[in-house]
């Protein structure tokens, strides 16, 4: 990206201010895997800009809102039902609307249960309860054996929960919690109410467009009359 607005700026004989590289980095997901070496990437992009831009410095501007906050954010939510339909299925009170990424992307989110330690483990679905069939926060995940009232973590939501929320269903955003340096729990936004699902339904209609006026309709006649002619 760096070369390719050297190269746009040296042809068209413009100066850039800034030059974006995107977005897109990656977070680890999974448990095992590494965190991307944002200064080793942040080195080779200086260094590009110094190879290919060696008169003038635009700025670099990206967008790693995902990098920033994914990590930090956890859905926190508690197993409400079991059942078994030729696989272990576990229910719990959240769903999509909360966090749409796996059910709709097929999108890898790690689920823990922190306060079931020394449980045996097998393979179970985490679902939701929205009544559709993607509303699955985890699918075949190992897991020690969910008991009813447990609590459920659903890791690493920090960029994709409320700001990609919905209420379908009548499904309303639960609040956001905020873990404060000093260890303090405050809450930075309350749990939606019917209240707010309603909020911008309008009891009384308000004209947008009228229909255009319909002609009059016309008289009916009896057998034998002859229709006036012009």
């Amino acid at each position: 990206m760096i070369e390719l607005g050297a190269r746009i700026a040296e042809d068209v004989g413009i100066t850039f201010d800034y030059v974006n590289v995107g977005g897109g980095l990656g977070i680890p997901y999974r448990p095992d895997e590494r965190p991307f070496d944002f200064t080793a990437y942040a080195d080779a992009i200086l260094a590009a800009r110094r190879r290919f831009f060696p008169r003038t410095a635009p700025r670099i501007l990206m967008e790693c809102g995902r990098y920033v906050t994914g990590p930090h954010g956890v859905l926190v939510t508690r197993v409400v039902n079991r059942c078994r339909k030729n696989r272990e299925i576990v229910g719990v009170d959240a769903s999509m609307s909360a966090l749409m990424r796996p059910g709709f992307y097929g999108a890898y989110h790690h689920v823990s249960l922190p306060f079931a330690g020394g449980r045996p483990e097998a393979c179970y679905d985490v679902v939701g309860s929205l009544c559709e069939n993607m509303d699955k926060f985890a699918v075949d995940r190992t897991l020690p054996d969910p008991r009813i009232g447990d609590i459920a973590l659903v890791h690493d939501t920090g960029a994709h929960g409320h700001a990609m929320g919905f209420t379908y269903n009548g499904r309303l955003r639960p609040a956001e919690l905020l873990l404060t340096p000093d260890g303090d729990v405050v809450e930075i936004r309350r749990a939606e109410r019917y209240e707010d699902y309603v909020a911008t339904v309008r009891p009384q209609p308000v004209p947008v467009l009228s229909a255009p006026a319909r002609p009059a309709a016309r008289e009916p006649h009896t057998a034998g009359e002859q229709e006036p002619t012009a």
